[in-house]
Formats: C-alpha cells, structure tokens, sequence
C-alpha cells in the first residue's frame, strides 16, 4: 500500500517528512506512539467475546463440538488427536496408518493442520480433541481479526479505524460461511505475510536478514496450517509485489538490493524447511496427481459477478429482501451493498490518500480471481475467460477453488474502509481544531463515523450462532475399558468409516458419522480399516474420498449395509458370498486383533428410509469369531488372532 503513496506523494512534490508523517496514518499531523496497552486490550477482548458469540459460551467439554457432525469435521478433530499422539515420532507424522489401514493418509492433501496440533498439543493431552477443536474455532476468528487490526496500525492511527478492519476480516462472509472449517478460516498469516512484503519491498526499515527469515517462517507456518491459504497468499502476495513495481517503479531502482536480500533469507529458510514436505505431499505415498476434484465440479463453485451483493441463508439480511430469493446457502463473496457502495465513495473521494486505491485496486483483483473462469453472471456461465485461467493450469493450484480467493476481497476491503475511517477522523479533528469547534461537534462526527461502521457491518451479521452438536462417544472409548484394546493394533469397526455418496440416503445419515470421532477420543491408540479423506483414485489421477477398498469387499459391503441400508450391488454381493469364510480370511489378511460394533447413534430425523441395523452385523461376526463381550454399550471381539488361530483345522 505504501508503494503507491510513495509515488503520489513524490508526483505532488511532497516532502519526505509529509510522507513519515503519512507513515504514522495521517497526511497533516505529526507522528506519535501510543504505547498504552488498553487499545489494544480492548480490540483483542472484543474480537475474542464476538467469536464466543458466535460459537456459543458453552460446548468446551468433549461431550459436545461446535457445528454439526459431519465427515468434514470429525476429520479435523481426527487429525488434532492424531498429532498430539504422534509428536514425539516426528518421522509419523507425515503419513499416518491409523486410518485407511493398511495404506494410510497423506498429510498435505487432507487438511492435517499439523502446525495447529502441534501447539495445541498439551491442550489435546489434557482435555481431548473435541476441546483443541472448539478452542481453536473461536481462537481462529479472534485471531484473525487481531492479526489484521494490528497489521493496519503501520498505516491507520485511530484504533477504532483498526478495529473496524480487523473486525470486517475475521468476522467476513467468508469465515462464516466456513464456519467449522478450522483449517481455512483461521488466517491470522495473510495480514502478517502481506506486512513483511511491504517491508521488504517499500518501508525497508527492519534489517533485511530479521525481515526474510520472519516471512519463511510464516510461509512455512501457514503450510502446515492449510496449503491452499498459503498458495492463494502467495498469488495475492506477487500481485500485490507486481503492483507495487509499476508504481513505484522509480523508487525501487534505488533501493533493490534490500529486497533481493531479505527474499534470498525468505527463499533459503522456506526451501529448507519445506523442500521434503512438498516433495512428500505431492509425490509420497497417498499423493494425489492432479486435481483431487474434477474440473467441471470446481467451475461450479465460482463466484458469480453479482455475489458480492446477494446476501445466502447464513447472513442476517432476510436473502428475499434485496430481490434474490433462494439464495445460495454458502456465498463466500457476499460484501453487501452497503459496504461496496462506502467504499466506491471512498475510492473517488479520497483518492488523495493514494493507500485507499492499492487497497481497492487489490480487492478489486481479488474478487476477478475468485470469480474462476469463464465469467458467470447469476449461475449462468458466459464465454468470457478471466485471469483465473492463468492459475488452474499451474500444477499446484489446479484443484484450487476459486472462490477461496474471496478471504483476500475480504482483507483489502477491510483495510480499505479502515483506511477511508481513518482518513475521515483525520479531517474531521483537523477541521475541528481550525474552527475551534465546540465538544458536541466531536460527538456528532464520532457518532456519524459510527453510524457508517454500523451500516455497512449490520449485513454481514450471521444469522445465527453455530450449531453445537453432542458427540454421543461411548463411555468405553473414555475410560480405560479402551486400553485392553492393544496400542498401534488393527480395529474392524461398525459404522464402517467410509465415504458413501453413492447411496442416495448418504446425506441424511452424515451426522451421526462413524467411529473415527471415537478413535480419536480415544487417543488414536489402535489403527482403523476405512477412514475419510482424501485419497488416489482408482486412475491414479486426481483423488477420491473412497477409503481403500479392500478384499474380499463383501465384508465392506456387509459393514456399509448395516449402517445405511445396502444398494442393489451390495445386495447381488452378498447374496453369493459366504460371509463367514470371507470374514475370517479378511481378519486373517489384515491382522485385525479386535472387533467393535457401536450402537450408530440416532438420527437426525425419523427417515423411514433408513434402516441402520447393527444386528446383522453382530451376528455374522459371531458366526465367525464366537460370542462377544459387551462392555458400555459396545460388541466387542477382543483377542481376534487368538480366535482364528483356535478355529484353523
């Protein structure tokens, strides 16, 4: 931002200490350091009772999780247990067997958060996954408005311009409408990445070695958070880099050896440290060549060109009142009209302040990228490409959702109105001290400047809080009845922890989801046959959210059929198969030492269609194996080797 200023400052024959002055956050006044704390005490205890607003005051046992639960979320949870247990073998961490057994997951391409769970490790040690979880949703909303209020501090000198723009970022369509998506909503790094790029290549003030190794370290950081912020912030990032030289172009002839330097320590630092996890994600065991989506299913999640005035179901703003009924449940590019008309107004107005027309000049960029490609007007796809063509043929970014982009519209439009409120307070005193203008004239301008906050935040307001969901784990996952189960061993489990999109009545049985929540709790003690995530496909191109299919498939096929109710192709299946004979030879082939049957939970609501029945589950591993203990509600067949062993002729 400070690039383009620079170069108005300079065209209007400026001083270099109006543009210091401007450095501090306003063009007329000297700077001045607040270095009291309570403003920014204030702003973080705000931003953290807003996201326990959002995300309830309660729900920080492990009895209940925040939002409700689906695959997507007891994957996340899954992977916090997972990286608590498998710290002190960091070589595990990378792939993990504990599900999708025998095979495994890949970490980079499922979401695995490692950098996250590794922090929050004590925490999960104490307190269970289902509390990391529910602790670092509301944490990613918090923190991520903090991080962009006190990155605008270099440019906004009035807290509560800051505060408003750390407010419209964490707090945007886009974070609550992913709103249990932990991995892609807690972006505290983009504000602080795009800091450390302006002063790499604009203020140079910081020495250039603290300024690169702090920018590889963030990348890294964000890696292992979620790869796919870190490549849109790098997209973001070289946009804004590109901008900036035009621009500035003149000025930084003078002064590139510092950016050379502090992006060669940037370079050094993120090619060490993530040279063998990129090398592992994209060519390790698990990976995924190519898009783990297919193209046209990835078009059909672009913004259209009038999203950022539609408000979907989840904002505040009744979808039917601005004339769009039927609005999509998720629109991730929702400004409201008020907020895009401010800062048109702004744009034309105070275009002086020349860091207001970066800032708009990006989020305009932003929003064109997350718009994909071709051109889609009210869901209706046009022949006009767009420059997000540019990007899916890159071999990282071809499974990349456009629409994602719509964090960093978020982020420049909040920097942008936090810019526009700074500079109108600015002018306001300014004028008021000219005129010498009486007390209530400062009330009356703070409360019109209040006034604007509100009009333009009051569409962006969710609907409602987030659900909060009881994680019905049984008592034996949770008390030491668990640990007769061997550590690091092989668990056939019902419900059969499989992806079944196939069956039409999947969605409906989704929430009570499978026993990948109750390993977890568990501490992730034994390996898990099936799992969900994302793995290579059958093609060996792109991904699937099959687990392994594993032989004989009857015996998934029976797992399947007990909890959702069997296809017609599971039905022929198991009609020929002796599933006693296939049974045993599939706990034989995968070293299977016990064998669980939980009771399913219950439904969400009363689909006759569904008949989930444990029963006929139970009763072909009996034939198998022999009589099961029941301990806590749960079928068990411990010592199943010991078992075969004692039925081989």
């Amino acid at each position: 931002m400070e690039a383009i200023h620079d170069a108005g400052t300079r065209a209007l024959g400026q001083t270099d200490q109006s543009r210091c002055d401007r450095e501090g956050g306003t063009n007329s006044q000297p700077v001045t350091t607040n270095r009291q704390l309570w403003p920014a005490t204030v702003c973080c205890a705000l931003y953290v009772g807003l996201a326990m607003a959002i995300y309830g005051f309660g729900s920080f046992g492990q009895s209940h999780m925040v939002g409700l639960k689906t695959n997507d979320s007891v994957a996340q949870i899954w992977w916090l247990g997972w990286v608590a247990q498998s710290l002190p073998h960091i070589h595990r961490l990378f792939l993990t067997q504990a599900q999708n057994y025998p095979f495994g997951q890949n970490f980079g391409v499922n979401g695995s958060m490692l950098a996250l769970g590794v922090l929050f490790a004590p925490i999960t040690k104490l307190f269970g996954p289902v509390v990391t979880f529910n602790l670092l949703l509301r944490l990613a909303l918090a923190a991520s408005a903090t991080s962009m209020c006190f990155v605008l501090r270099r440019w906004v000198r009035w807290w509560p311009a800051a505060f408003v723009g750390g407010l419209l970022y964490g707090f945007s369509a886009y974070t609550s409408n992913y709103g249990s998506y932990l991995f892609l909503i807690f972006v505290p790094l983009p504000p602080l990445v795009l800091l450390l790029l302006h002063e790499c290549f604009v203020r140079q003030q910081w020495r250039p070695r603290r300024t690169g190794i702090t920018l590889g370290l963030l990348l890294v950081l964000q890696y292992f958070i979620w790869v796919e912020v870190l490549a849109g912030t790098v997209v973001i990032g070289a946009v804004a880099v590109a901008l900036t030289l035009i621009v500035a172009r003149r000025r930084f002839v003078e002064r590139w050896r510092y950016a050379v330097t502090a992006l060669t320590y940037t370079l050094g630092v993120a090619g060490v440290l993530l040279a063998y996890p990129i090398v592992f994600t994209f060519t390790g065991p698990q990976s995924i060549k190519g898009p783990p989506q297919s193209p046209s299913f990835l078009a059909s999640l672009n913004g259209h060109l009038l999203s950022p005035f539609i408000a979907s179901s989840l904002q505040w703003i009744d979808p039917g009142a601005v004339g769009h009924q039927g609005a999509d449940a998720g629109n991730l590019l929702y400004l409201g009209l008020p907020l895009v008309l401010v800062l048109v107004c702004f744009a034309v107005f105070l275009r002086s302040r020349t860091e207001i027309l970066f800032a708009g000049a990006m989020a305009l960029g932003a929003f064109v990228l997350s718009l994909g490609s071709p051109l889609t007007i009210d869901g209706h796809a046009t022949s006009v490409p767009l420059p997000f063509t540019l990007l899916a043929h890159l071999p990282a970014l071809s499974g990349f959702e456009a629409r994602r982009f719509a964090i960093y519209t978020d982020l420049f439009a909040a920097a942008m109105f936090a810019l526009g409120m700074d500079e109108l307070w600015t002018r306001m005193r300014e004028r008021q001290l000219m005129r010498r203008s009486h007390e209530w004239s400062k009330v009356g301008g703070t409360l019109a400047l209040g006034a604007l906050v509100v009009a333009v935040a009051l569409p962006l307001v969710p609907s409602s809080t987030q659900a909060t969901t009881p994680t019905n784990v049984p008592t034996f996952f949770t008390t030491k009845a668990a640990d007769e189960i061997p550590s690091g061993s092989v668990v056939l489990a019902y419900p059969y922890p499989d992806f079944v999109s196939n069956n039409p009545l999947a969605t409906l049985i989704q929430p009570i989801d499978n026993v990948l929540l109750d390993q977890a709790v568990a501490g992730v003690r034994f390996k898990l046959i099936g799992g969900f995530g994302w793995f290579p496909s059958s093609s060996d191109r792109g991904g699937t959210s099959y687990p392994a299919q594993l032989e004989p498939s009857s015996v998934q096929a029976l797992f399947d059929s007990g909890y959702i109710g069997e296809t017609s192709g599971q039905h022929a299946l198991l009609v020929k198969s002796n599933i006693t004979k296939d049974l045993r030879m599939f706990l034989r082939k995968y070293s299977v030492q016990t064998v669980l049957v939980v009771p399913p939970g219950r439904l969400p609501s009363a689909d006759t269609r569904i008949h989930m029945n444990p029963t006929v589950v139970t009763e072909h591993v009996t034939a198998a194996l022999g009589p099961p203990t029941h301990v806590d509600g749960v079928t068990v067949w411990f010592h199943v080797r010991q078992r075969l062993a004692a039925l081989t002729p």
